[in-house]
């Protein structure tokens, strides 16, 4: 008999366990009371499951070990709520778990003291997905840093908290969600005390063009940025200050022809010039936005007027006292060659150094100034002569000393007259084809050293008229005391 009764009591038991194991809801939700909490804050845990069905709650520490555990059953809409008290000595992450098996949900509770001060940044702001990025920033000595990365939609895709160190710096690793796409903003801190940064995630565009609708401006204009990328890309574009401080970013999608665009509200700690930027990694192009105060009048002189490709020439004057200058390089078709700006010293004066740009031909404006208050010059670009083909495939190089010579005496003699000119213009029309055969031959190139012999004497007595003058005296000087000193053996003899 009392065999019988123990054994009706285990099975009663077992069978009671089994209710929440055989009843527990095949779908379910969960929601915490806060997402923040301290020793001794009651949180209640609620949500959505089947109707009727059984609910097992636990809490877990960071260690994974079970410091709360509970079953509750929903009611016949599916309605489940629960509450614990948060125990003593706990700080840092708790997961709360609702349901078992594969049929779970989860958040995380911060517990700890909340730094009233946060800043953020991210070691890259573009990534895909399963990339890896560092979360970093300043916040409370020895505080809690809650971090988030919430989708367009508004969801949380990423949640974990990170402990400030004793000097208040604080990072942590995150890894791109699977379901990331287009762009995450990571949020640092909680309530009023957050910093929040975007971040770019998806297909980039392998190829961006940049424009700006106006290179300069002041602090809260709105100028258009716009360009051409891959058809349906993403493009990542970031305004950076002088000091490489990231002022502004924000992705914009190209439509179905690469086309993209997005209006850009200047920030009001800009100042002096901001590189625009668009695209990621090697994949970019800039152009430089100038902000600030412009001076109300320019004056602009060159330290000459007339350069070849590559030489750097300096553009200087005056403008008002600590104003801004911008100053461009406008080609004869009106396209914008370089454009900087400078800012005038205590007295007004200003100075940059420009060096001209390859594409650059015929002739440069340079303006200085904006709106109605420029000045501008131009600058004559002359063409290039460095090659003297037929001595070069002779030689084997340009920077043979007999081929600079050669080079150097056509710069001073020839070119400065027309019939030096001419002469010129005709040998760099028809010598090239009669280079290429002579540098394919060794006898040929010996030969043509040989002919061009007179050629260099002539050059070098040109330039060194003096030293010729002296070395010709000292060998007819030479020749004489050899004539007298023969005519004197002769009359001895």
């Amino acid at each position: 008999m009392l065999k019988r009764i123990v054994k009706t009591i285990v099975l009663s038991m077992l069978f009671l366990l089994a209710i929440p194991v055989f009843c527990y809801g095949f779908s379910i939700d969960l929601q915490l009371s806060t997402e923040y909490a301290k020793t001794g804050d009651s949180i209640t845990i609620s949500g959505q499951a089947d109707a009727n069905s059984w609910i097992s709650i636990k809490v877990l520490d960071e260690g994974q070990n079970i410091i709360y555990f509970n079953a509750v059953k929903s009611d016949e809409y599916g309605r489940y709520s629960d509450s614990f008290i948060v125990p003593e000595n706990i700080e840092g992450c708790l997961t709360v778990v609702a349901g078992a098996g594969a049929n779970v949900a989860s958040q995380t509770l911060l517990v700890g003291r909340l730094s009233t001060q946060v800043s953020l940044e991210l070691s890259s702001y573009e990534a895909v997905v399963g990339e890896s990025i560092t979360v970093f920033g300043t916040a409370d000595p020895n505080s809690w840093v809650a971090l988030k990365a919430v989708d367009e939609e508004g969801s949380i895709l990423f949640f974990d908290a990170v402990k400030a160190d004793g000097d208040g710096n604080y990072s942590l690793d995150l890894v791109i969600p699977e379901m990331a796409a287009v762009s995450l903003e990571i949020i640092a801190g909680y309530g009023d005390n957050i910093a929040s940064q975007t971040l770019l995630v998806g297909s980039l565009s392998t190829q961006v063009s940049l424009e700006l609708s106006s290179y300069e401006a002041i602090v809260g204009d709105s100028i258009t940025v716009f360009g051409t990328a891959d058809p349906n890309s993403w493009v990542a574009l970031k305004a950076v200050d002088e000091e490489g401080s990231i002022l502004f970013f924000d992705t914009v999608k190209a439509d179905g022809d690469g086309n993209y665009s997005l209006d850009l509200i200047i920030p009001e700690m800009a100042a002096g010039s901001l590189e625009i930027i668009a695209g990621a990694g090697a994949n970019v192009a800039s152009q430089t936005l100038l902000v600030g105060s412009l001076s109300t009048q320019v004056s602009l002189e060159l330290s000459s007027y007339e350069a070849i490709v590559g030489d750097s020439i300096t553009v200087f004057g005056t403008a008002d006292p600590n104003s801004w200058v911008a100053l461009k390089a406008v080609d004869e078709e009106g396209s914008i060659l370089f454009f900087d700006t400078v800012k005038a010293d205590g007295d007004g004066n200003y100075s940059l150094d420009l060096i001209i740009p390859e594409m650059a031909a015929g002739s440069l404006k340079i303006i200085a100034g904006y709106g109605d208050n420029t000045a501008s010059r131009s600058i004559t670009i002359r063409a290039e002569l460095d090659e003297c083909f037929i001595a070069t495939a002779a030689f084997g190089s340009k920077f043979e000393p007999s081929v600079a010579l050669l080079r150097a005496f056509r710069d001073k003699y020839l070119l400065n007259n027309n019939m030096g000119q001419a002469l010129v213009k005709f040998y760099y029309q028809n010598s090239p084809p009669l280079a290429n055969y002579i540098a394919a031959s060794e006898p040929l190139k010996a030969l043509v050293r040989i002919l061009l012999i007179p050629f260099i004497v002539m050059a070098y007595i040109s330039f060194h008229p003096l030293w010729i003058c002296l070395m010709l005296g000292m060998g007819f000087a030479l020749l004489l005391w050899h004539r007298r000193k023969r005519n004197w053996q002769l009359k001895g003899n």
